[in-house]
């Protein structure tokens, strides 16, 4: 059996890696029983595009804060959704089509001054009743900070 490397990024910067069988995953040349929609949006702050990455997050479930240590050595029951935005603070993240909404976080880390000892500040905000059809790109998801 194959096996397909899965790695998983938690918001500070932790990362574990696991394996999938390959009868596990997406195969994008073949129709799914369970199609993907895409949901779209800015991160700002004081109105300005945030260039640095922010961590967003979209799951069927709470996603808490802090965020548990996600590892594919335990998969979750009910699967959370990743991608950074871009530096034009722009992100697209494609998840699974579902008849429930989506909740959805945003992590922003900021390093308090410089030099050593430099400490840093995880700020987020929420969002929920996300809805994604089959196919369909839900825009204007935005998370901004004052």
């Amino acid at each position: 059996m194959k096996t397909i490397a899965v790695i998983t990024i938690v918001a500070c910067g932790a990362i574990s890696a696991s394996t999938l069988p390959s009868s596990q995953a997406v195969n994008p040349g073949k129709k799914s029983s369970d199609p993907m929609g895409t949901i779209e949006g800015k991160v700002t702050i004081a109105g300005e595009p945030i260039d640095t990455g922010v961590l967003i997050i979209a799951s069927l479930a709470k996603i808490p804060d802090p965020l548990p240590p996600l590892s594919g050595a335990k998969p979750l029951a009910i699967p959370f959704y990743m991608t950074t935005s871009r530096m034009d603070g722009t992100y697209s993240l494609e998840v699974r089509s579902s008849k429930s909404s989506y909740n959805m976080r945003a992590f922003y880390s900021v390093i308090d001054g410089g030099g050593p000892g430099a400490g840093v500040t995880v700020t987020n905000k929420t969002k929920s009743g996300v809805k994604i059809a089959a196919g369909v790109k839900v825009t204007d998801q935005n998370f901004s900070w004052p």
